[in-house]
């Protein structure tokens, strides 16, 4: 949900003139994080680290044409893509001997339609 959010930082100077739907990238990162953070925080203890460092830390690209970087697909429509690797606790791992807690990596993305 938080790439889906981040892609309302759209250009509006650029709707206005008519111009294709754009990104402004240094909003749309900071909607992402914020929203990650949010979202990541109904995890509670679940989550190895805070939600606000998770998000800081998750990468996250506002592509509005080329390649996107994180996925290697060709952009179509401003996108933005989030990658998270964050640390979980997992307490049933302990049933079988193994560590409690692992890395997770999650990717996502949300392309901007008008």
């Amino acid at each position: 949900m938080a790439a889906l959010t981040a892609t309302q930082a759209l250009d509006p100077t650029a709707l206005a003139a008519g111009a294709p739907p754009r990104l402004l990238p240094d909003q749309a990162d900071q909607l992402a994080r914020q929203y990650l953070a949010q979202n990541l925080a109904g995890l509670g203890s679940i989550l190895a680290e805070s939600p606000s460092d998770a998000a800081a830390s998750a990468d996250v690209v506002v592509t509005n044409s080329g390649t996107d970087p994180i996925t290697g697909s060709v952009v179509t429509a401003p996108t933005v893509t989030i990658r998270l690797a964050a640390p979980v606790h997992i307490q049933l791992l302990s049933v079988a001997g193994l560590p409690t807690t692992i890395s997770l990596t999650l990717v996502g993305s949300a392309a901007a339609r008008t």
